[in-house]
């Protein structure tokens, strides 16, 4: 028997198999809802709240892009008991992010603005890749850091190409997509 101290209030529940509720799901997050921080969502799957907000400029959409999220780094402090084991204090999360819509105003209007440091409240991404309907939410404040790619050559694509990061213990979750938004 381990002795161990289990300080994590929430107990497991029953692991469910992708057989059981579906086909397993494909990757490619193509679309994203980047919330301000004044966002007023309550209910992200909500699409008259989601457009409500994109209508007053508390967020923006973002379509025909290729995001990736990568696995999350577990932050760790040193046990306060001797021969213990390294406690998980959070994690450090990332995604990467490539628009291949480049224009002025992309450049001058969003992107500037966006990789000079600006804090976002909430992220909904679009999963291309599920047939369920289903968006990934990121709900927690997100920084990106990025920059405009122009190759040395003329068979590449121009693109802004960025990299996203947040704390949260949690992963990103999986939520019903909001109607009319996507």
């Amino acid at each position: 028997m381990a002795n161990c101290i289990n300080y994590n209030c929430d107990d497991l529940q029953p692991h469910t198999l992708n057989q059981d509720c579906g086909d397993p799901l494909l990757g490619g997050l193509s679309d994203a809802v980047l919330f301000d921080c004044d966002h007023t969502v309550t209910d992200f799957s909500n699409g008259t709240q989601v457009l409500a907000n994109i209508a007053a400029n508390r967020a923006w959409i973002v379509k025909n892009i290729k995001v990736g999220i990568n696995a999350g780094s577990p932050v760790e402090i040193d046990s306060l008991k001797a021969c213990g084991t390294q406690t998980l204090v959070n994690y450090d999360r990332s995604g990467t992010w490539t628009d291949g819509n480049v224009n002025n105003f992309n450049i001058a209007d969003f992107y500037n603005p966006l990789f000079r440091g600006r804090s976002i409240g909430a992220m909904i991404l679009n999963e291309c890749g599920n047939p369920n309907s289903k968006v990934t939410l990121i709900d927690s404040e997100i920084t990106f850091r990025g920059d405009r790619v122009i190759p040395d050559n003329n068979n590449e694509l121009q693109r802004f190409e960025a990299t996203f990061n947040w704390k949260s213990k949690d992963m990103p979750t999986q939520i019903n997509e909001p109607v009319g938004v996507f």
